[in-house]
């Protein structure tokens, strides 16, 4: 009974004919697929396809990543000097002076008046 049907259908994935009663649902491919296609992926000749959501999801990470490794680079690195402090270095004149957190003093830099960038803990 199995093979003899006079039913062909198109395989969506690879577009070759083989009979309806043939075709079995794969999960991999997430659709019904010829025996054909099914015998490739399981002996491993070809890869699944990514789906274009998945691809329009990597490239919105690694443009994600891009962006913050940018941010992070365009911050100033500080220590710690106490509980409302910290020691900040002058990214304009490399000037190191005790930035105070709580009143956000000095408002620029004393030697060359530059502004204070945002910074992240070293």
């Amino acid at each position: 009974m199995f093979g003899d049907s006079s039913i062909r259908v198109k395989c969506k994935r690879c577009n070759r004919q083989a009979p309806a009663d043939l075709f079995a649902m794969d999960p991999v491919y997430g659709m019904i697929v010829c025996p054909d296609c099914v015998r490739e992926r399981k002996n491993g000749e070809t890869k699944p396809p990514i789906s274009p959501e998945k691809q329009k999801q990597d490239a919105e990470d690694a443009y994600l990543e891009r962006a913050y490794q940018l941010k992070l680079s365009k911050m100033v690195p500080v220590e710690k000097a106490g509980e409302d402090k910290v020691k900040y270095q002058c990214p304009k004149c490399k000037y190191k002076f005790i930035y105070n957190t709580a009143t956000r003093a000095p408002a620029r830099c004393p030697y060359c008046s530059g502004p204070i960038q945002k910074f992240r803990m070293a």
